[in-house]
């Protein structure tokens, strides 16, 4: 699937790109959760993808020394996501972005 840019310009869509930006940031991830709902699939879209992020990292945090230098990978894909989140894009995670297609919102 190509990434999708998310249009810009207006406030509420300016707003949306930053609550999916959140998204990305651990536990973080709740609060546009909670406004997913209600919003667009593109927020929802980067929830998801959160949500993945986010147990990625709590299971390898949990991994004394080997995990803890695993985070890298999921912390520069989190710092990728919020990135694309706010220039407006849906890019899709490399081998994650299949589990998060499945979580339902």
């Amino acid at each position: 699937m190509p990434d999708q840019t998310y249009p810009t310009g207006d406030k509420d869509r300016d707003n949306e790109r930053f609550l999916a930006a959140i998204a990305y940031i651990g536990i973080f991830f709740v609060i546009p959760l909670f406004l997913a709902r209600k919003k667009s699939p593109f927020l929802q879209f980067h929830v998801r993808q959160g949500i993945v992020l986010f147990v990625i990292e709590a299971l390898f945090s949990a991994v004394p020394f080997i995990g803890w230098f695993a985070l890298a990978v999921p912390a520069i894909a989190s710092l990728y996501g919020m990135l694309q989140a706010l220039a407006g894009r849906q890019w899709e995670l490399p081998v994650l972005g299949r589990y998060a297609k499945k979580i339902n919102l």
